[in-house]
């Protein structure tokens, strides 16, 4: 995990712009259940064990041209139309109370007012 925030803080071999640690422990977050399945059930120590294999497995069944843009965003609406609570989606997924606003209102269209015009 060090190594890994250290590319994502630009510590790496590559050049790029470095994020920062809000994004990078959102970014693990996602990926924690992946590689603690990786870790139980392919009997592996080191990220550097994971094989190619194993990665296009924890990726199969996700539709071709899908992106990560496109998975987060539908991560976003699962917790919203699960829990309705826009704090929680602001926290959870460090975005503005205006976007987590929309987001329940996509999820959950019958518990918005209608404001007269």
């Amino acid at each position: 995990m060090r190594t890994w925030v250290k590319v994502m803080r630009e510590q790496g071999a590559r050049e790029g712009e470095p994020r920062g640690y809000d994004g990078i422990r959102r970014y693990l977050t996602n990926l924690q259940p992946t590689l603690t399945a990786w870790t139980t059930t392919a009997d592996v120590t080191s990220l550097r064990e994971i094989t190619v294999d194993q990665v296009e497995n924890a990726v199969d069944g996700v539709p071709r041209g899908l992106t990560l843009s496109g998975l987060r965003q539908d991560r976003i609406l699962d917790e919203a139309a699960e829990s309705a609570d826009p704090l929680r989606l602001m926290r959870l997924f460090g975005i503005t109370e205006q976007t987590a606003m929309r987001y329940v209102t996509a999820a959950h269209p019958e518990r918005t007012a209608k404001l007269p015009k």
